[in-house]
């Protein structure tokens, strides 16, 4: 999300991309499936096998945007010290007013700020910027330790609650709802730990991209090989890295997904190793070689990703409010807040059980990604095209 030198590394923009592409898939699941108003996608009891591959595919996104933001750092044009740390921070500070003004309005389209607020990923990154504004001022060996501390060691804190650790913990490590005054919900869906330490990775990462050309793929794939491989045995011991251990289901899918399904809100390891390690080996794979036709239109949404982000979920929003109003006469739940406790359902109040077609609920998931995508194609490729062109401060932002 950064306005990163010319010319722009390809590979890192197909990545983007593709990650951005498949983050759409889950938004457009959080408008128009109503399954979730009656099973969770990762309810392994009670979910079904493309279900949960609709919601853990997308797992992916949110660590390598906040890893990319990190690289986009190192391959700034502002690598003075003082001025990256003004960068940063400028735009750690607008990333969270969007959050909190524009992002949440386009979610939920209440406009009314003072009953409910959720804090999710664009709160996660501006905190992450802000932290990487000053902690990029340090050794690098220290850096080193910061984001493999907190990536391999952020689990050792779940011991403590958020009644322990207060509010500020709520912040920082364990998410949840908070109630700064009574007619107010702020929902912490993204708490900044351990997304900071995926951050100064993506940094550290970055800057061995122009320093180690001839190693750096090779490094990428050692390192994610060693975060997904550090995953999976602590998993198999079943005693550390997800606050849930798995278990043997009679259906091998649902054992399999059990394994897998690392927890979220807030990241644990395995989320982090089974999710994001891939994609950092797959960026070793791909780096400096060239994507193809198809991989440049991805590569387009992947050069706008903070335009594309606010466009898709104001599109599909909207696009499910007049579906289910034209289909079925009713889209109000989609026009409310979320309830307090939930992640991603919408209120049940006032959800017709005639709105939920368990044959037509997941195709319409993916019709509609698929019409929002092909909508949204020629939008980003012009917006692309203009920040090629032009050097505007304000480009920057967006």
């Amino acid at each position: 999300m950064l306005n990163e030198k010319k010319p722009r590394l390809e590979s890192v923009d197909f990545l983007r991309g593709l990650v951005m592409l498949v983050m759409a898939i889950d938004h457009s699941r959080d408008f128009f499936s109503i399954a979730q108003a009656f099973f969770s996608p990762t309810d392994i009891a009670n979910t079904t096998p493309w279900y949960y591959m609709t919601r853990w595919i997308t797992n992916i996104c949110a660590p390598v945007f906040i890893f990319l933001a990190g690289m986009g750092v190192s391959f700034s044009s502002k690598q003075e010290p003082a001025k990256r740390s003004v960068f940063l921070l400028t735009r750690g500070v607008w990333l969270l007013f969007l959050e909190v003004a524009i992002m949440n309005l386009l979610w939920f389209f209440n406009g009314d700020r003072t009953e409910f607020i959720r804090l999710g990923v664009l709160w996660s990154i501006g905190w992450s910027m802000i932290i990487l504004a000053g902690v990029s001022l340090l050794p690098r060996w220290f850096l080193w330790i910061f984001a493999l501390g907190l990536i391999f060691g952020h689990n050792l804190l779940d011991g403590i609650s958020a009644e322990a650790g207060g509010l500020l913990w709520t912040f920082l490590h364990v998410g949840g709802v908070l109630h700064p005054v009574s007619s107010m919900t702020l929902h912490v869906l993204y708490p900044i730990i351990p997304w900071c330490g995926i951050i100064v990775l993506g940094f550290l990462l970055g800057g061995w991209t122009k320093t180690r050309p001839e190693t750096v793929r090779r490094d990428y794939i050692l390192v994610g090989s060693g975060i997904f491989l550090a995953a999976v045995l602590l998993r198999l011991g079943n005693f550390y890295g997800n606050p849930t251990p798995w278990t043997v289901w009679p259906e091998f899918w649902r054992t399999v997904a059990d394994f897998t399904n690392g927890l979220k809100y807030p990241p644990s390891l395995l989320y982090i190793g089974l999710n994001f390690a891939p994609l950092l080996i797959l960026l070793g794979v791909i780096l400096r070689r060239p994507v193809g036709p198809l991989g440049r239109i991805i590569t387009t949404f992947g050069q706008v990703p903070f335009f594309f982000y606010i466009l898709h979920v104001f599109l599909l929003h909207l696009m499910a409010v007049l579906w289910f109003q034209l289909r079925f006469g009713v889209s109000t739940w989609l026009l409310q807040d979320p309830p307090s406790t939930g992640i991603g359902s919408w209120p049940t109040t006032d959800l017709p059980a005639s709105v939920y077609l368990p044959d037509w609920d997941l195709p319409q998931v993916y019709v509609a990604w698929l019409l929002a995508i092909l909508i949204l194609y020629p939008l980003c490729r012009w917006f692309a095209q203009l920040k090629s062109r032009r050097k505007d401060w304000w480009l920057s932002y967006l």
